[in-house]
């Protein structure tokens, strides 16, 4: 049986989406959502039910299905309106999505229950890449545009492709240092950096020495944000050089 949505709202319409993507009523929810006549409520449902899977239930498959779902959304909705503030708003709405989704893939958190898998990382470059774009075409922030270059590349760092994940760093980097406000954000993002250098065979033991100055930076640095940045990137190096392409990789490596 057919759910009507055009009566719900609120917490009762998230947690309807929020079934019918966990029992994989797919093909079920894209007929129905466009029938829906406020496009920002569902946008922002779609925000919140991604966000629920993944606090709530662990579950990145699922929350990767409703971020496509309702990223595609937002952009099909923005793609049919003529109302310029309303574009804009569905364009923001469909940026929060994507980045709120694909950071999620990244495995460097180290979130209680969460396991995330190579296909996870996969789908999360290719939404980063969406948001990266998005925040150019709505000349969002340079934090928001910088948090996009480093989102594709810790999404690459954990994919082992390095020299990717580099380029992606570096232009975090550059992006947050126009802003004079972001530098804890330059700084965590060259940490990123080397943490991609240490974690690159070629680069493995320079990695290391950079890894370690970037890290005193942040310290010295001494803001709330510099703090929490250099503690998540110890913990990310931890946890991926135990885990995911990245720790695989060295395994092979070693082992020749």
């Amino acid at each position: 049986m057919s759910i009507v949505l055009a009566d719900l709202d609120g917490d009762e319409l998230v947690d309807v989406l929020l079934r019918m993507i966990r029992s994989d009523r797919v093909s079920e929810l894209t007929s129905t959502i466009d029938t829906y006549e406020d496009p920002i409520t569902m946008g922002t449902t779609f925000g919140s039910v991604a966000k629920r899977l993944y606090r709530e239930y662990q579950d990145v498959t699922h929350m990767l299905v409703a971020g496509d779902i309702g990223l595609a959304y937002c952009l099909r909705k923005a793609a049919l309106e003529s109302d310029k503030d309303k574009i804009r708003e569905l364009k923001k709405l469909g940026h929060g999505i994507a980045f709120n989704t694909a950071v999620n893939c990244w495995p460097g958190w180290g979130d209680t229950g969460i396991v995330i898998e190579d296909a996870h990382i996969s789908a999360g470059i290719e939404i980063a890449t969406t948001c990266l774009r998005l925040a150019r075409e709505l000349a969002l922030t340079g934090r928001e545009q910088g948090g996009a270059h480093w989102l594709i590349g810790a999404l690459e760092l954990a994919a082992g492709r390095f020299v990717l994940a580099r380029v992606a760093f570096e232009q975090a980097e550059q992006v947050y240092r126009a802003d004079e406000a972001a530098l804890p954000y330059a700084l965590m993002a060259r940490g990123y950096m080397a943490l991609a250098r240490k974690a690159d065979p070629q680069f493995r033991l320079e990695g290391r020495d950079t890894l370690h100055i970037a890290l005193h930076r942040l310290r010295l640095e001494g803001s709330k944000d510099a703090l929490f940045f250099a503690d998540q990137i110890a913990t990310a190096e931890r946890l991926l050089f135990e885990n995911s392409a990245v720790g695989k990789k060295l395994k092979d490596d070693t082992l020749g």
